[in-house]
């Protein structure tokens, strides 16, 4: 039974082909150890030339997913969770680079305005919930196994916050659907290790600047907060190795 679907997209073909074979190894249809297709199966498979396959099998086997036995084939390799989230991520990027950091830009311009509403209209019962808020990530964030889920919950939680102040419904509507649209590559972000003390740190400057009703540190501290989101996300795919990290 043939596992996998012929590509026919003219461009960038050794990338979908990836993404298949990630897949099927995430969806344990491949375990570690296991051996893939031969090449020529591959290829016959995807309908695309060895040379294409060669190519994927590169690129998997530089993010550390297929170990390439010479003379032997290609293994499953040990993929460790944080692995597979950064392979999510890098393939996100790839695929949709211009609209993903589109979005990203738009998202700053949208907060930056939440946030200067929120400096102008916070109550000291808004200024309180955001402190607890902050007060339990971060005690969260310095306990070994509290997961990345419950840190994610924090982080919506603040943005949240910020933007019920607003009391803007419309405003509410776009913001959500577009933070819906954001959420896979903002859940990678909080797994990598250090930057969700890192976050929590640049919410706290955030909700100074609320507090006092500073409305231009506000948009300053949103900003610099989400550019080292969008940074941060740039870099993790940047540095990964293989062929398509060169395009980022």
């Amino acid at each position: 039974m043939k596992l996998f679907s012929p590509v026919n997209e003219r461009t960038k073909l050794f990338v979908r082909i990836t993404a298949q074979i990630t897949q099927a190894i995430e969806e344990g249809r491949y375990k570690p150890g296991d051996k893939l297709p031969s090449e020529h199966q591959l290829a016959e498979q995807f309908s695309v030339s060895r040379t294409v396959v060669r190519e994927a099998m590169q690129s998997l086997a530089g993010r550390g997913i297929v170990d390439i036995r010479r003379g032997v084939g290609a293994f499953v390799t040990a993929v460790t969770p944080d692995d597979k989230h950064l392979t999510v991520l890098e393939d996100t990027l790839y695929r949709h680079k211009e609209r993903l950091l589109e979005l990203f830009q738009v998202r700053r311009i949208l907060e930056e305005e939440v946030v200067r509403q929120a400096a102008k209209r916070a109550t000291p019962a808004d200024i309180r919930k955001l402190e607890k808020i902050i007060d339990a990530a971060e005690k969260a964030a310095r306990q070994p196994d509290t997961g990345y889920v419950k840190l994610n919950e924090f982080n919506a939680a603040f943005h949240g916050v910020l933007l019920e102040i607003t009391n803007n419904n419309t405003l509410k509507h776009i913001m959500n659907s577009l933070i819906d649209i954001l959420r896979e590559s903002r859940e990678i972000t909080l797994q990598l290790p250090g930057r969700y003390l890192v976050s929590v740190s640049e919410h706290k400057e955030i909700l100074e600047a609320v507090r006092n009703g500073d409305e231009e540190r506000a948009i300053r501290a949103m900003g610099a907060h989400l550019k080292a989101v969008e940074d941060t996300i740039q870099g993790t795919a940047r540095n990964r190795k293989g062929p398509r990290t060169e395009a980022l």
